[in-house]
């Protein structure tokens, strides 16, 4: 008599581990003009290693997708590497680490930032001098004299001029960049510190710190007596001198430089840029652009929130009027206000 086949039980399933993210890459846009698509998430995650579905901070503005590299990989050119599959120069992208994501200080620069203006040469039109300022940049550019003698030649043309061209650029000139000071507020929220660095002068960097509701301002300082630009107060700021004041802050919280969150526009402080946890050109020169970890070409300074993985409902908004002519010549009619503010 024959024996039934003995029956074997059939093999589980291999069920492939899920590998924890160790980077994300967020892509982003201008607020204003919402056009991130799942078609261009799709794409991104079509050549990201492990990726994860994505996940939306701020609907058609700002989207994180978690990836897992299977071995060390060069952020930024990574980064590019999405731009390029993703074909649409509306869209950032930044991609990063997961680790120490969230930053703890903001040092960030004031003119073609914070403002959408250079305020040396929105002082030079108003003067007659823009000529002479583009000589002295690109002396200073080539390297034939260093940053510091550069602005006292700038400073020759102001000497003995009257208050009022500084008063026509800040009342009349000033725009500030969407987004400043839903920054400034929600990192401080979340125990984060804000500085406004700028090469420039603090009768601007004191209004527009007061604006962005920074407190810490490290800038050059013009002395002003009877009306008249007097003299430029020493030693003048120059980007060593910008560094130094970083370090100084850094020291102050015990921060190590994983914590900074630097953002410029030009190419002075690109050294800057390098020595932070992440250095970002803003709207930047191309040589910036290029060489800094991280650029942002379309979106406001929002979006420095969601590349730290805030979403839209954890910005904390304050209603403020916009800038205006007669609450700057109000406020600020005295420019040594704003002297009085600078921190040194």
């Amino acid at each position: 008599m024959t024996e039934p086949p003995t029956s074997q039980a059939s093999p589980s399933p291999i069920i492939p581990t899920q590998v924890a993210p160790s980077h994300v890459a967020t892509l982003l846009c201008d607020p204003s003009f919402p056009a991130l698509a799942d078609r261009h998430l799709s794409r991104a995650r079509e050549v990201l290693e492990a990726a994860q579905d994505p996940v939306w901070l701020d609907k058609g503005i700002a989207a994180d997708i978690a990836f897992a590299p299977a071995a060390a990989i060069d952020c930024r050119a990574r980064a590019e590497k999405l731009r390029d599959a993703i074909a649409d120069a509306q869209i950032d992208v930044i991609v990063q680490p997961l680790e120490g994501r969230r930053k703890k200080l903001l040092f960030i620069e004031m003119d073609k930032v914070l403002l959408g203006q250079n305020t040396l040469a929105e002082i030079a039109a108003v003067i007659g001098c823009a000529p002479q300022l583009a000589e002295i940049n690109a002396k200073v550019a080539k390297g034939e004299i260093d940053y510091a003698a550069g602005l006292r030649d700038v400073f020759a043309f102001l000497q003995g001029r009257g208050t009022e061209c500084l008063s026509q650029v800040l009342g009349k000139k000033m725009v500030m960049i969407p987004g400043a000071r839903v920054l400034v507020e929600t990192m401080r929220a979340n125990g984060g510190t804000a500085a406004l660095a700028t090469l420039g002068f603090s009768c601007f960097a004191g209004p527009v710190a007061d604006k962005s509701g920074i407190t810490e301002i490290v800038a050059n300082r013009l002395i002003l007596e009877n009306n008249k630009i007097a003299a430029l107060a020493e030693p003048v700021l120059d980007p060593a001198g910008k560094q130094a004041d970083l370090q100084r802050l850094m020291a102050a919280q015990a921060l190590p430089a994983s914590a900074v969150l630097a953002v410029a526009h030009d190419l002075t402080d690109l050294a800057l840029l390098k020595d932070v946890g992440m250095g970002i050109a803003f709207r930047a020169e191309p040589a910036v652009a290029t060489a800094a970890h991280v650029r942002i070409d379309r979106g406001d300074l929002s979006a420095l929130l969601y590349l730290q993985g805030y979403r839209r409902e954890d910005f904390v908004t304050e209603a403020r009027r916009p800038l205006d002519a007669s609450d700057w010549q109000r406020k600020y009619g005295a420019y040594e206000k704003a002297h009085e503010r600078t921190r040194f």
